[in-house]
């Protein structure tokens, strides 16, 4: 959504990688300013997996960020 992967964008080593996702917070650049899809992606990104999404399916469909969304099944 705003053209950078969350975690380790200039590093190789996947370990490193993993230490980066676990240590470091959830930023956005400066000029991400939308602040529904952060908070949507802080909900894909929380580092607690009970709480990722939301906690549950339906509280991620919740989400503002598909508001306008239809959900067809």
């Amino acid at each position: 959504m705003c053209g950078v992967v969350p975690f380790g964008e200039d590093v190789d080593d996947p370990y490193e990688i993993y230490e980066l996702v676990i240590k470091k917070p959830v930023t956005f650049p400066t000029y991400f300013k939308d602040k529904k899809s952060q908070k949507f992606m802080e909900h894909l990104l929380n580092k607690v997996p009970d709480l990722r999404l939301g906690g549950s399916y339906t509280t991620l469909k919740a989400n503002a960020w598909f508001d306008k969304f239809e959900w067809v099944f």
